[in-house]
C-alpha cells in the first residue's frame, strides 16, 4: 500500500473559486439542494451512476485527473472482512488507547466513534467525526503488512466473493477494458 489517506467529503468542493451545477432533480425535490456537491454524489442506488458523479466532482473540486474507480462497501462488509482477519488493533492517538475491533463490536465502535462527544463543540465534532476511520484503516494496513500469516486467506476470498454477490462490496472502474472483466467474474 503506497498511500492511505482520508478526506472529509464536505471539503472536496472548491466553492470559493468554481461554479457548481444543479443537483439531480431527486435531490432538488427531496432535499431542496440548489447545487450539486461531491458529498451528495452518492445519491443513486445504482453504483455506476453515483460513481461517475463522484469521480467527476472529485476531479473538478481538487483539480486532479479523475481517479480510476470507486470501491464502495458497507458495515456488513467490514464485519465479513473481520471474520477472516480476526481482531484489528486500533491505536487512538487522541486518547492514547488501543482497542481490539472484531465482528461483534465493529458496528457499535463505528457508531460510538462518530457520535458527538458531550465536551466538544459542533465545529470540533464536524472536523473530527470520522477520524476513527483512519485509525481503523491504519490497523488493518498494519495487520496486512506485518501479520499476514494470521489472516485466513481462504476465508477472506470467500467473504469478499460473498460480499460482492450480496452488494456489500461494489467496484466501479472507468476503464472499459478493466470494467469488462468484472461481469465476467460474476461481479
Amino acid at each position: 500500500i503506497a498511500d492511505l489517506s482520508f478526506e472529509d467529503a464536505s471539503l472536496i468542493d472548491d466553492w470559493e473559486n468554481k461554479p457548481y451545477g444543479a443537483p439531480p432533480v431527486i435531490l432538488e425535490e427531496i432535499m431542496g439542494l440548489q447545487l450539486f456537491a461531491f458529498r451528495d454524489a452518492n445519491f443513486s442506488p445504482f453504483l455506476p451512476t453515483s460513481a461517475d458523479k463522484m469521480l467527476a466532482l472529485y476531479s473538478y473540486g481538487k483539480d486532479v485527473p479523475q481517479p480510476d474507480g470507486v470501491i464502495a462497501f458497507d458495515q456488513t462488509f467490514v464485519q465479513m472482512f473481520l471474520v477472516a482477519t480476526g481482531p484489528i488493533e486500533v491505536f487512538e492517538a487522541e486518547t492514547n488507547t488501543r482497542t481490539a475491533i472484531n465482528t461483534n463490536n465493529v458496528v457499535d465502535t463505528l457508531r460510538f466513534a462518530w457520535a458527538p462527544a458531550p465536551d466538544r463543540t459542533v465545529g470540533e465534532w464536524v472536523r473530527s467525526r470520522k477520524d476513527f476511520l483512519a485509525d481503523f484503516a491504519g490497523g488493518i494496513r498494519h495487520k496486512l503488512e506485518s501479520d499476514l500469516g494470521s489472516i485466513d486467506l481462504a476465508t477472506l476470498v470467500t467473504q469478499v466473493f460473498t460480499a460482492v454477490d450480496q452488494k456489500h462490496l461494489q467496484l466501479y472502474l472507468r476503464d472499459p477494458q478493466a470494467a469488462a472483466i468484472l461481469p465476467q467474474a460474476g461481479w
